[in-house]
């Protein structure tokens, strides 16, 4: 992903960035199964919990208390944000 957006020098997400294996390179803490597997599956919506009034490419920003659903139930939560 790359919007041209740097904060810190890091480039910068927006909620529509939620595609797996790409913008999410892995669920490293699945709690689906035992022992828990790099779990890469895809999402079905949007980040919510954007910052409301900063836009990147249309879509609001991606925050570090941002979370996503995985379809089966799980939720996503930024771990490192990188800044």
């Amino acid at each position: 992903m790359s919007h041209g957006v740097y904060i810190n020098g890091k480039k910068a997400a927006n909620v529509a960035d939620h595609v797996g294996g790409h913008n999410i390179l892995t669920f490293v803490n699945c709690m689906r199964s035992w022992p828990p597997p790099p779990c890469t599956y895809p999402t079905i919506n949007k980040w919510v919990n954007g910052k409301e009034n900063t836009w990147i490419d249309g879509e609001h920003q991606l925050l570090n208390v941002s979370v996503n659903f995985c379809m089966f139930g799980g939720v996503i939560s930024v771990v490192n944000d990188g800044q």
